[in-house]
Order: structure tokens, then C-alpha cells, then sequence
């Protein structure tokens, strides 16, 4: 689980491992290349017809994540048009390169914020400023 982040990002549950999971992969599968993507709002949907529950964003991600990790679905990419099974090097490659520079960008977000937190709050951790 992510901190902050812990019911976005809770385990799955029974239903989304042996449920969704399957569904999703089964539904992903057809969609293959970058031209024929599917957003996850319409995945969602597709979701609700084959399962009975329509997921939430957050959880389409979490199953994405497992279904990526667990190599349950070779190659399946992203881009703001959806998901996709790539189809060749390049759409994977665009989708690893993607995922590194997002990642990237998350890390300088942190990397300046402990920054201003040390400027800020220099050595006692229950200190606050007045911003008044």
C-alpha cells in the first residue's frame, strides 16, 4: 500500500483477484496496438457487464498493476488514449519510456519538497509556522 494513499491502493480483494482480475485480462486481450486502445472508464463498464460491479479508477489501476507484474498479459501498454496490448517493440518501449519519465517527475516533486520541508520545519518535527 501506498502511504496517504491506503485505500486507493489496499490489496486486492477476493472478487478483484479471482474475478476481475481474469475478466479484465480477458477483455485487454482483445484490445491489441495503440490504435485500438480502451479507456478505462470504458473498461470500467465492460467490467460491470461481465462481472455485476463496475470498478473505480483507482482499483482499473491496481488490477492493471497485478495484471503487469504478474505477467498475466504480456506487453500491456498505456497511453492517454487507454490500454492496450503492444503490438511491437516501439509501443512498449513508448510505454516503458513514459512510466520512467512520470516516475522520474514524481521523484524531483519529492526531492523538492524535502527540500522545502528541512527550509521549513529545520529540526523539530512538531514545530509549525503561522501562515497569518
Amino acid at each position: 500500500m501506498i502511504h496517504n494513499f491506503e485505500i486507493q491502493t489496499k490489496p486486492l480483494t477476493e472478487w478483484e483477484k479471482f474475478t476481475l482480475l481474469p475478466a479484465m485480462v480477458k477483455e485487454l486481450a482483445q484490445h491489441r496496438s495503440s490504435g485500438n486502445a480502451i479507456k478505462s472508464d470504458h473498461l470500467a463498464e465492460r467490467m460491470k457487464l461481465a462481472t455485476g460491479q463496475k470498478p473505480n479508477g483507482a482499483r482499473i489501476r491496481k488490477v492493471v498493476n497485478a495484471i503487469r507484474i504478474g505477467g498475466y498479459l504480456r506487453c500491456l501498454s498505456a497511453t492517454s488514449d487507454g490500454y492496450f496490448v503492444a503490438v511491437n517493440r516501439d509501443e512498449i518501449a513508448d510505454c516503458v519510456l513514459s512510466l520512467q519519465q512520470r516516475a522520474g517527475q514524481i521523484w524531483q516533486v519529492a526531492e523538492a519538497l524535502k527540500l522545502q520541508m528541512d527550509a521549513t520545519f529545520p529540526t523539530n518535527p512538531q514545530q509549525t509556522i503561522n501562515f497569518d
